[in-house]
């Protein structure tokens, strides 16, 4: 009726401040701040000793409520409840269904393990057990579970896990059924997968209740497989998907009630509840556009006209519904209204009617204006307390960045020469692994990250090595084919990983092996030098410093001298990266100057070189002269007598390589609170050997 405001408007201008006195209207900056502030006006309610009551069509939000009011032991009336699927029981049944059509993954079945409905009666047992497993076996181990490995696992401690190999068989035996992709009727699909909910929700010694379908979740659950199980035998033959699909859509219509007493002056409606019922205080949450209003779907079978004419309603109908709650709930005798500005990355659009009322006031003068902004003040107050919900009581300085300086003592006497760069670049992981003894723990199953792409392409490479060490065949190019295909078949188990590996290595292979054939002109290869292991030692100030390493590949040139090859997966480093950070090579090369290589003896140094095999091929050939080895050589050890001086700390980030440069100790040395320009905080810290 927006044609009528400019004779129906000015009239309302005298009662304007009255009129909008208990009306608030907040506009938060996202979802979050959103509902802190509408949590913060329904606990202010009850304080007063006022109904309350947040009216919203968006469940998530009201989530969000509900979870904040929590805080304050505040369990709203939800009119909606909480939809089966999200409850515990609705959870664990979900849980077991995504295992019948995959492979059983480390993360799915600890998953499954951690649940609180698993193994209920033995629940202190069972997650010992699952504990030892996770840690012990299933962190970086094979990303999908071997039964037969798991059982060797538990049987070498039997002694310290006593009960382990019938857990785990029990184990085995419950879930075996779900792990068969087979096409069965509706009624033998449902039984076979309530059957193992109930034995791995009771544990393996039978108890009389289940505890899947105790509480008030899990007799409403109970409720809904019994009605499926009525109606099954007309479900006909699917397979595990179709399944899954069809118990999904059964449990998720069921609402159970509140499982705990909510408080009788606090509720949650919807709109439709909203229509029959009021209080004090109504707040109107959600209020931007596809949200309240919600925009109407787009039809795909009936235009407009084809709708008139079979009798339905036009799309708007709901809309005008909507503005009817709104009207209705507007009426309360204190209202606010609540919208987000932002809604995650993007801008939100308030909902029309918030726009009309805006507008409206805007439009009458200065009256019109001073209403809305006292409107817009109210909803301010309560944002800004919304902010100090999770303001500190008192201001924490940033940390420094930092540089402890451990014991002499505590500091390490042998490092890897892969481990060099990292000394250079960022000491303070060196303190963290190898002092404080810290060491990240890998998730649960192998991925294919980078480092297992590494692994398998050494091993390929190893092998193709020793099986060529008489010369390289007129086949070479099948033979290398051959060897990487039969090694990812175990270095890879993960199928569509291992074929994108093995085209990759298909592209680089003519590449790497005309390189092989130059590399073969200027030696041969020593069946004792490949992964072979070495060390050399330096005298320190306060203690001998070990320097250990394994290199790739060293081959025998025709004079008798040393030529050394290190395998690169990615990208290889620069000649100056190698010569100043990046110090494996020349290092090696030390070692082997000095005979440090098992079986191999001291001699000179022709060459060393990085052969890449990302996404192409690629050799870096480094002339290392005796003496530039040498003084490279003296060079680490004048770092390595400064690192036994109690006076120089393990900087964090002292070199990052790039901008972008992380570690996994960023965390500990609250990285963020500091950056790289920051100066380094030297203290003496106590150590650990």
């Amino acid at each position: 009726m927006t044609h009528q405001w400019l004779r129906e408007g000015p009239p309302l201008k005298p009662s304007l401040a009255e009129a909008t006195r208990d009306v608030t209207l907040i506009e938060a900056a996202d979802p979050r701040e959103e509902a802190q502030a509408i949590a913060i006006r329904l606990r202010r309610a009850l304080e007063d000793g006022h109904q309350a009551a947040l009216v919203t069509p968006d469940r998530n939000l009201t989530r969000r409520v509900t979870a904040i009011l929590d805080r304050w032991h505040v369990i709203p009336d939800d009119s909606a409840g909480r939809p089966l699927l999200l409850t515990p029981p609705g959870v664990f049944l979900r849980m077991l269904l995504s295992l019948s059509t995959t492979r059983l993954t480390p993360t799915e079945l600890l998953a499954l393990l951690k649940h609180p409905l698993c193994a209920g009666a033995q629940r202190e047992d069972h997650l010992g057990y699952t504990r030892a497993l996770e840690i012990q076996r299933l962190c970086g181990g094979a990303p999908f579970i071997d039964w037969a490995e798991l059982a060797v696992w538990a049987e070498k401690r039997a002694e310290k896990l006593p009960g382990a190999s019938q857990w785990l068989h029990w184990l085995e035996t419950t879930l075996a059924p779900l792990l068969q992709d087979e096409n069965l009727p509706l009624a033998t699909h449902l039984e076979r997968h309530i059957k193992v909910a109930e034995t791995l929700s009771a544990g393996w010694e039978p108890i009389a209740e289940i505890p899947l379908w105790q509480a008030d979740a899990g007799k409403e659950a109970l409720k809904a497989v019994s009605a499926l199980r009525e109606d099954a035998d007309a479900g006909g033959v699917l397979n595990p998907s179709e399944y899954r699909s069809i118990f999904n859509s059964v449990i998720s219509g069921e609402v159970p009630d509140t499982p705990f007493a909510p408080h009788e002056e606090v509720a949650i409606w919807g709109t439709l509840e909203a229509r029959t019922q009021s209080a004090r205080l109504v707040i109107l949450g959600g209020l931007n556009e596809g949200t309240w209003p919600r925009l109407p779907d787009p039809d795909p079978w009936l235009n407009r006209e084809m709708r008139a004419r079979v009798g339905l309603p036009a799309p708007e109908r709901r809309i005008g519904l909507s503005a009817h709650d709104f009207q209705l709930a507007l009426g309360a005798q204190e209202v606010v209204l609540s919208r987000a500005v932002r809604d995650t990355d993007a801008p939100t659009v308030a909902s029309r009617w918030v726009m009309r009322l805006s507008n409206l006031l805007n439009g009458l003068g200065d009256e019109g204006k001073a209403a809305l902004g006292a409107m817009r003040t109210r909803g301010q107050v309560l944002c800004a307390q919304a902010r100090l919900l999770d303001k500190p009581e008192k201001r924490v300085d940033p940390a420094k960045r930092p540089s402890p300086k451990p014991p002499v003592t505590a500091r390490p006497n042998e490092l890897s020469v892969t481990r060099i760069e990292t000394l250079v670049r960022d000491p303070y992981q060196i303190y963290a692994r190898y002092i404080l003894g810290l060491k990240r723990l890998d998730p649960p199953g192998k991925a294919p990250d980078a480092l297992a792409r590494g692994t398998a392409i050494h091993a390929i490479l190893e092998r193709f090595i020793r099986e060529t060490l008489d010369g390289l065949p007129p086949d070479a190019a099948e033979l290398f084919s051959r060897i990487a295909r039969e090694t990812l078949q175990t270095a890879a188990p993960w199928p569509a990983i291992r074929s994108l590996w093995l085209a990759r290595l298909g592209r680089v292979r003519d590449g790497f092996l005309a390189d092989e054939a130059k590399r073969r002109e200027a030696g041969s290869p020593r069946a004792q030098g490949l992964e072979v292991t070495g060390k050399r030692v330096v005298t320190g100030p306060a203690q001998d410093f070990t320097l250990t390493a394994k290199a790739d590949r060293i081959d025998r040139a025709h004079d008798g001298s040393h030529l050394i090859y290190d395998y690169k997966s990615g990208a290889i480093s620069s000649e100056k990266q190698i010569r100043k950070f990046d110090l494996q090579l020349p290092l090696e090369a030390a070692i082997a100057q000095s005979g440090g290589f098992q079986d191999l003896g001291a001699a000179e140094v022709a060459g060393v070189a990085l052969i890449g095999l990302g996404t192409v091929p690629k050799m870096l050939q480094v002339d290392l002269p005796h003496d530039e080895i040498n003084a490279i050589w003296a060079e680490f050890g004048e770092m390595v007598a400064a690192y036994q001086s109690p006076e120089i700390g393990y900087t964090a980030r002292l070199r990052p390589k790039r901008i972008t440069y992380s570690s996994d100790f960023d965390h500990l040395a609250r990285f963020g609170e500091w950056d790289d320009s920051s100066e380094p905080d030297a203290q003496a810290v106590g150590g650990t050997s």
